[in-house]
């Protein structure tokens, strides 16, 4: 019993280091950002202003009601397969609103041949580049969506795609590559921009509203407010608020982003004023929440140093062929592969043009080749490029490494193999995954060295 309380025990205090010198890492980190000047980018400034103006206007509020509206809403949301954010790639094609029947069924056959492909193993990342017209991996909001999109989005789990389906812009094939859950602190915020979009609509807010009003000495202006209420317009003074002047075209600009009647309109502008004044007021004094601030801060500005570190040289593509060209002897391999690829097409036509088209092009254009020279309007020709070693595909085992006989797919019984054997990589795409791991590694390594650590 004592050996194991006292390995507990050890185990404990290793944990306990490990996050010390964590701490300690990410306080170098953020030390270095600040060096580098990072905390005067314009992007840090917005947000951590924004940030102030969010906890000031949460001190203007009840904090009890902010947190129960924020639990209320995080146990709704508990109970709702549409909460928080997806991160979505598709296969779109977009469609005007008055496109003929026959541009619809055209653009239906053909994505009902990509679906198929899909259903058959082909890549989905491979098919958003060949035919899509949206390349973009983007994360959406729950209610940020057309109804249509976001109906199936938030009804996959992350790696499902969908069966194609209608939209108002088009038609598409949508893949959830993650999803993350919003926390309390994002439904805190939610409560924040309840509370400035509200108007008089909740009891609580209103009579929050009605508070501030008479403390900051709010005066209507009748003759204006009249003329704005029965023209729908005016330029005359609507009220007076802090010692400031509040007219009709302050209101013009703010209604410009509403879709809502003029006197609810109205309602708002207000609402929205009198907690701009009010947070403006605290913001000046922003002592009692500046740790809250200064560890915002430091979280930005961990985010962009580790991104312009590590994140941006392995995004880029250059950086990758340099460090691999430089270290193209560590990616030797111990037994003969194959590089090359293995095209199946519906019929011997399409697959000699399939084979013309791979012998005369850089591999960086055969895809997209294919999708412009016989892929126009249904999948004739599927490809499978990579390095291929005995027993990972049929096809390759039965042509190069003359073992076991290959079963061709009904859809597309043609088939060939182009490519050859080789002993190291030619190329970066043949071992990116293993460069990009060297190559984090080799940047982490140079960063420690930068802040001064073993």
């Amino acid at each position: 019993m004592k050996k194991i309380v006292c390995c507990l025990t050890l185990a404990l205090c290793s944990m306990s280091l490990w996050a010390q010198d964590a701490v300690r890492l990410n306080a170098l980190k953020v030390q270095q950002a600040r060096k580098e000047r990072l905390d005067t980018l314009s992007s840090v400034r917005t947000r951590v202003q924004a940030y102030g103006r969010q906890l000031a206007a949460t001190r203007i509020m009840d904090e009890a009601y902010v947190d129960d509206r924020a639990h209320q809403l995080q146990r709704y949301a508990a109970h709702s397969s549409g909460a928080g954010s997806v991160q979505v790639s598709q296969i779109f094609f977009s469609l005007p609103q008055d496109a003929s029947n026959q541009v619809q069924s055209r653009a239906k056959a053909r994505m009902d041949s990509i679906y198929r492909a899909l259903t058959r193993g082909a890549d989905f990342e491979a098919c958003v580049s060949r035919f899509s017209d949206d390349k973009q991996t983007t994360w959406y909001e729950a209610r940020r969506l057309p109804k249509e999109v976001e109906n199936v989005v938030f009804s996959l789990s992350p790696g499902q795609y969908s069966a194609p389906f209608y939209s108002p812009a088009g038609l598409h094939i949508v893949k959830v590559l993650q999803r993350k859950s919003p926390t309390l602190d994002d439904y805190r915020r939610r409560v924040v921009e309840e509370a400035e979009t509200a108007g008089t609509g909740q009891p609580e807010l209103s009579r929050l509203v009605e508070r501030l009003k008479r403390k900051h000495g709010y005066q209507l202006d009748t003759r204006g407010y009249n003329e704005l209420i029965s023209r729908g317009a005016t330029t005359q003074n609507l009220f007076t608020l802090g010692g400031r002047t509040y007219t009709g075209n302050d209101f013009a600009k703010f209604a410009a982003t509403q879709s809502l009647g003029t006197r609810h309109t109205f309602d708002l502008f207000v609402t929205k004023s009198v907690f701009d004044h009010e947070s403006s007021l605290l913001s000046v004094d922003q002592s009692a929440y500046a740790p809250q601030l200064q560890a915002y801060e430091d979280t930005l500005l961990l985010h962009e140093i580790t991104y312009r570190k590590l994140e941006a040289p392995l995004h880029d593509r250059a950086a990758l062929e340099s460090y691999f060209k430089s270290h193209k002897n560590d990616y030797k391999w111990a037994t003969t592969r194959f590089q090359g690829v293995v095209l199946k097409a519906a019929d011997k036509k399409s697959l000699k043009k399939a084979r013309k088209l791979v012998r005369s092009l850089p591999e960086s254009e055969w895809e997209n080749a294919l999708r412009l020279m016989i892929n126009t309007d249904t999948v004739l020709v599927t490809l499978e490029k990579g390095v291929f070693t005995p027993g990972q595909n049929a096809f390759v085992d039965q042509k190069i490494f003359h073992s076991g006989t290959a079963i061709p797919d009904v859809h597309y019984p043609y088939w060939q193999v182009v490519g050859k054997k080789s002993k190291a990589p030619e190329t970066l795409d043949a071992v990116e995954a293993e460069v990009t791991r060297d190559f984090r590694a080799y940047l982490v390594r140079k960063w420690d060295k930068e802040l001064g650590l073993k």
